[in-house]
């Protein structure tokens, strides 16, 4: 016999009751699914935790290696943008050609350069009306303009 029909409950109070465990039941099965999506979660976590060091390692091993490749880019561009140029032979640079810091294709001359064993002549000009007045073996003044970084050592 059930308490409704001892007279214990009403009908009613027992539907209310059996609506209560209803409930209560459907609340339990929704905090039991709620309880497992945390662990799901949970394990996940972890499992992002315990794998942040190899990722991070990863993404500091990738970082280092652009900055290693930017370095050489670097390098390889100030390499290309200076060149050392050696003469063919010992002499004297007699004209320049370019400015610093002027691209320069790879055939073009740059500088004019005699060789140290041939002897410079000057030839002079001597206006009409003073040529009567130099013989030959006369001293002579004569003016040149030098090079930016100095000139012949000496006159003859």
């Amino acid at each position: 016999m059930t308490a409704a029909e001892k007279g214990i409950l009403t009908k009613v109070q027992l539907l209310q009751q059996q609506d209560i465990a209803i409930q209560n039941q459907g609340q339990l099965e929704e905090l039991q699914k709620h309880a497992l999506d945390l662990r799901v979660e949970h394990s996940q976590l972890q499992l992002q935790l315990e794998q942040t060091p190899a990722t991070l390692e990863a993404k500091r091993n990738d970082i280092a290696r652009q900055i290693a490749d930017v370095a050489q880019s670097l390098s390889e561009t100030g390499a290309r943008r200076s060149v050392v140029l050696r003469a063919p032979t010992d002499g004297m640079v007699t004209n320049l050609l370019v400015h610093a810091g002027q691209p320069v294709g790879a055939q073009q001359p740059l500088i004019t350069l005699l060789s140290k064993d041939i002897a410079l002549r000057a030839e002079l000009w001597v206006p009409s009306k003073a040529v009567g007045f130099v013989t030959c073996g006369d001293r002579v003044l004569l003016r040149y303009q030098c090079l930016q970084h100095g000139g012949p050592r000496r006159v003859h």
